[in-house]
This record gives C-alpha cells, structure tokens and sequence, in this order.
C-alpha cells in the first residue's frame, strides 16, 4: 500500500484576514526601525543622557598619548562630541557595507 502526501498548492485565506495580517507586519516594521532609529542617531535632547568626565586617577593611570587624546575629546563641546560620534559610526557602517559587497562579489 502507498500513501502519497502532498502539500497544497495554493493556500486560501480571507481578504480580511490577510489585510490584518500584512497590517500587522507592517506595523511591527515600523516600530522595530523607529526603535533603532531613535537608539542609533540620539541626538542628545533628552534628560536621559549622561556626561561622564574622567577623574584625575583614570586620567593618570593612562599613557601621555592616550590622555592627550582624552582632553582632547573633553574640550569638546557636547554637539562637536555628538558629531564625532555619529561620523565614527557612519564610518562603521561603511565599512561593513564595503566587506559585504566584498563578500558578494568574492561569491
């Protein structure tokens, strides 16, 4: 005896239910990219931030190269530090937009 099983090939669902489900999706799509939105380009409004400034002991106990760059950043104004900030990221990003399409092109 043989048994054969197969699957459909089509699949039937209501007008309505479909329209839900691609509201749904949608929906779950927009706030998942506002939420990394808002995470990746912070730009600093918010009471929530913190300032944090390197004690005179954490500052010592780094080499004279690396604390040069440390007061560096901090006479920085807030906005200057932001932006230094988000051009490293972007400069990130790049770079892994650049070894991805490496990767595709090696394929």
């Amino acid at each position: 005896m043989n048994v054969f099983t197969t699957t459909p090939a089509t699949i039937h669902i209501r007008r309505g239910r479909l329209l839900g489900l691609i509201v749904g999706v949608a929906a779950l799509a927009a706030a998942i990219t506002w939420a990394v939105s808002a995470l990746a380009f912070d730009t600093g409004g918010g009471s929530h931030q913190t300032r944090i400034k390197p004690t005179a002991s954490t500052v010592s106990s780094i080499s004279s190269r690396d604390q040069h760059i440390v007061k560096g950043i901090n006479s920085l104004a807030q906005v200057q530090q932001d932006a230094a900030v988000k051009q490293f990221v972007q400069g990130i990003a790049a770079i892994a937009k650049a070894q991805q399409e490496a990767a595709v092109s090696a394929k």
